[in-house]
């Protein structure tokens, strides 16, 4: 049976990396039926090699003012195919991304979501609601809502198999959306009120996360206050971690050795993660753990760690980029004794 598979994301001044993305995207899964992309008027020459790409490759191309959340749902409602999955613009995807994917879209049906590689179908996304107007956090609201809404969010314990080449001031992806470095903290603010009113953030996850006590901790917590002490629901990543279902590599038909659990920020939400953790290691009998960058991973190979790692290391500061890289090399040492 032809699977009718759109892609769809939203962009804005990714001209240093979207030919590569796009090409990437369609050596890695041939079988997309097409690619929608809504650009945010790109002032770096985007558009322009978009439209060019879609001369060779089936692209269609739209231009939007709007958010991140806004634009993945016009280029959403643009979409036609049965299956949709969505995917970020400064990505370069390796062959096993593709493999993974044409694992998962045999075992994708109405009422089930894969999270991080986005999958899903038409059907499903109606039924989450689609996303919301956002420009921070869409990501992580899109699949609490799924949950809430009865969808079975599932996540494959593999790797992404997937590079972000993130660019700005700093080379933090967050940046290119400014002008100078002037705007930045207006940036910054409108993430946080984002992170509050979507993905409801509680002051004491805000000082957890932040573990320094500094003005702009405290002015975030009083914030923060003021959009959650009133609500009785729970954060998003709370309601993500306790309701996700994990499948091994095995499980999905894939290599063994693929498997790669990761959980962000596992000091702070442990309580939430120990029960997966322990079921998870269970099933794979004996896995290597490791704490890196205030994340928990559990991996099977160490080449697959390392390649993850490294990833890993691309969507952050130089400043931090320095301590990771140190942590990396020691990782590498211990592992290799």
């Amino acid at each position: 049976m032809d699977l009718e598979i759109s892609v769809y994301a939203t962009v804005y001044n990714n001209a240093y990396v979207v030919k590569d993305c796009v090409e990437s995207l369609f050596r890695a899964l041939p079988d997309i039926d097409e690619l929608v992309v809504v650009d945010n008027y790109s002032s770096d020459g985007t558009y322009e090699i978009l439209v060019d790409l879609s001369h060779v490759y089936p692209v269609k191309v739209f231009r939007y003012r709007c958010s991140r959340g806004l634009g993945r749902q016009i280029a959403f409602e643009k979409t036609s195919g049965r299956f949709v999955l969505y995917i970020d613009m400064d990505t370069v995807f390796d062959s096993r991304w593709g493999h993974v994917v044409k694992r998962l879209l045999n075992l994708t049906e109405d009422g089930v979501f894969w999270n991080y590689y986005g999958l899903t179908t038409r059907r499903t996304m109606e039924r989450i609601g689609g996303w919301k107007n956002m420009n921070h956090g869409e990501d992580g609201e899109l699949v609490a809502r799924a949950i809430r809404r009865g969808v079975k969010v599932q996540t494959p314990l593999v790797p992404p198999f997937s590079l972000n080449l993130k660019k700005g001031f700093r080379s933090y992806g967050e940046y290119r959306y400014v002008k100078s470095k002037f705007y930045i903290p207006f940036k910054l603010f409108k993430n946080t009120i984002d992170n509050f009113m979507n993905c409801k953030l509680t002051p004491a996850e805000i000082l957890y996360r932040r573990k320094v006590v500094d003005l702009r901790t405290v002015i975030e917590m009083i914030i923060s206050s003021s959009f959650t002490m009133s609500r009785s629901t729970e954060s998003c990543t709370k309601t993500i971690y306790n309701n996700v279902n994990y499948f091994l590599p095995e499980e999905l038909g894939l290599s063994r050795d693929w498997f790669l659990a990761w959980w962000e920020y596992a000091d702070v939400y442990w309580n939430y993660i120990k029960r997966h953790v322990i079921d998870i290691a269970n099933r794979v009998r004996n896995p290597k753990i490791c704490f890196i960058a205030r994340g928990l991973l559990m991996y099977r190979s160490i080449g697959i760690a390392y390649e993850f790692i490294k990833g890993l290391a691309q969507n952050i500061t130089p400043r931090y980029y320095k301590k990771l890289c140190s942590k990396i090399d020691h990782f590498i040492r211990c592992c290799t004794i």
